[in-house]
């Protein structure tokens, strides 16, 4: 068994050496920061030891950093149980980048993996890993495998649209399909040389790895067919719940990261790259929601906080913000106003499908699906009524929006505003301006209806995809829309068209 206690004094070059050459080489070096983490950490290990590739082709490094309950000693257990492959290290309290670079010095493994001690890895994760790395060894220096969301929350990840089945990813040709965290993804040991986190940076130290790692690479795999298993625990202590309260998050964390990332870019390729206006892009995005701001934050700082976000977002380009996956329209519109700081229908271009254009972005689409959403359908005194929600705010009165019988004739609707729907971004900016809509039919209407909108000062009809809330029951047909459950009412949608 190997046990090395480090917390009072650094680990030397001859020590180093002297540990390596005591362990046997190993085909997967897994590295597990470990602080405090007595609830979980045994079934973390469990996950490494039952390895369908067996325990005995793995070196898992248990790195210690200053565990103040029983931690210690259930990582000795297991240190005890496999001498051949797991070791125990505890080093001073330093945080989560220098447990991951002693655990990279210490790494004797091909391929090199991360795990954290609430996390899991599925039992065929390295072999698969390994697999894909033997067909394709010289294409790729990393890859990564889907995440699996489990705990108290479940849900699927927002990067997991990448993993639609087991291949290559050529970054200059999808940018958008970063890989940001360190923890679901594996390294070939040779490219890591050299490397190491930045031990300055408080939050995001895996994404600034990962992106210096790849931006240059450009190319790397991913497998669907196994996951890493992510822990959600709901807890206010917690580190991901704790990070919108925390000041640093606010004016360090854009200094430690997203500007040097930046900076760094433009020296290696003279502008900022599309792979690391990727990144930035897509953690501007959670910076959207107000979570945590109000309570940290005077009404000066978020001023002075929405002009760091207007500052990233002059080196992103209007294109990187909209390709990113999963980012709702108006948390890209949002990002937009923050670029230019203007109206955006002042500034964007009207086509003939109706469609709001920047620089050639969509910002609103007259024909779009969120316009019309209808979310109840009842019995009046023997009328139909239907009612339901838009977001044809967002254009203020550029549109307007309108029913009809399938003979053109005008159903009269009522379109409100709904503010207790609005939704609001971090610097109290309304970035969706809720309406809700409702029709009652005249008493002797048999057919079908359709909806449609009106752009202020131009002809012609747009008509809406409609869609429909999940308490909304009726048969559905493409071809002749949705007959709307105990009403003889039909919805006529456009259906995309």
């Amino acid at each position: 068994m190997v046990f090395h206690l480090l917390s009072e004094r650094k680990i030397d070059s001859l020590l180093l050496k002297s540990l390596k050459t005591k362990l046997k080489k190993p085909i997967i070096s897994v590295i597990l920061p470990v602080y405090c983490a007595e609830d979980h950490v045994a079934e973390a290990i469990e996950s490494v030891v039952n390895q369908t590739i067996g325990i005995e082709k793995i070196q898992l490094l248990l790195i210690d950093d200053g565990s103040t309950d029983s931690s210690p000693e259930i990582c000795k257990h297991y240190a005890q149980l496999y001498p051949d492959s797991i070791f125990y290290y505890r080093k001073e309290n330093g945080g989560v980048s220098s447990a991951m670079n002693l655990g990279l010095s210490l790494a004797k493994g091909k391929y090199i993996a991360r795990l954290d001690s609430d996390d899991t890895w599925d039992p065929k994760a390295f072999a698969e890993v390994v697999s894909f790395f033997d067909k394709h060894y010289s294409e790729i220096d990393c890859l990564s495998v889907k995440i699996n969301i489990f705990g108290d929350l479940h849900y699927n990840h927002p990067l997991n649209f990448k993993y639609t089945k087991n291949r290559i990813i050529d970054l200059k040709k999808e940018p958008y399909c970063i890989q940001t965290t360190t923890n679901n993804a594996i390294y070939k040991a040779k490219a890591l040389k050299g490397l190491s986190y930045n031990e300055k940076i408080h939050y995001m130290e895996d994404v600034y790895f990962n992106t210096q790692f790849l931006r240059t690479r450009l190319k790397y795999g991913v497998i669907s067919t196994t996951r890493y298993n992510f822990r959600k625990v709901v807890d206010k202590e917690t580190l991901s719940n704790k990070i919108q309260f925390n000041r640093k998050w606010y004016f360090e964390n854009p200094y430690e990261v997203l500007f040097p990332l930046i900076n760094e870019s433009k020296e290696i390729f003279g502008k900022t790259d599309r792979y690391t206006q990727s990144v930035i892009a897509y953690f501007l995005r959670w910076r959207i929601p107000p979570i945590g701001i109000n309570e940290t934050l005077n009404k000066d700082e978020i001023e002075k906080y929405t002009g760091i976000i207007h500052q990233l977002l002059q080196e992103i380009d209007d294109d990187v913000i909209s390709s990113i996956k999963g980012t709702l329209f108006l948390h890209r519109n949002f990002l937009y106003r923050l670029k230019y700081q203007r109206d955006l229908f002042e500034i964007a271009e009207l086509d003939q499908k109706g469609r709001y254009r920047l620089n050639g972005n969509v910002i609103f689409n007259a024909c779009g699906s969120s316009l019309a959403r209808i979310d109840k359908v009842e019995i009046v005194n023997s009328k139909a009524v239907v009612s339901g929600a838009s977001s044809l705010l967002q254009a203020g009165d550029r549109c307007s929006l309108h029913a009809e019988d399938m003979a053109g004739n005008t159903i009269p609707m009522e379109v409100v505003a709904n503010p207790e729907a609005n939704i609001y971004g971090f610097n109290g900016e309304v970035i969706l301006k809720a309406a809700a809509f409702r029709i009652v039919f005249p008493e002797a209407y048999i057919s079908a209806f359709r909806m449609y909108t009106k752009l202020k000062d131009q002809p012609g009809k747009y008509y809406c995809t409609v869609s429909f809330g999940p308490k909304v029951r009726g048969t559905f047909s493409q071809e002749s829309g949705v007959e709307l459950e105990n009403t003889g009412v039909k919805c006529i949608t456009t259906f995309g068209n």
